[in-house]
């Protein structure tokens, strides 16, 4: 038994492990995208200023 229940920790903590990974690079994609737009609306600000 005691052995079983150590299994089944240690696949949930790999499971763990690669949903923080995949959420992790969600992040970092949303991050780029943010900039980006944030760089594109600063443009715009300025071109309607000129």
């Amino acid at each position: 038994k005691d052995k079983k229940k150590k299994k089944k920790k240690k696949n949930n903590n790999t499971n763990n492990s690669n949903n923080d990974k995949k959420k992790k690079k969600k992040k970092k994609k949303k991050k780029k995208k943010r900039k980006n737009y944030k760089k594109e609306r600063h443009q715009q600000r300025q071109r309607k200023t000129n």
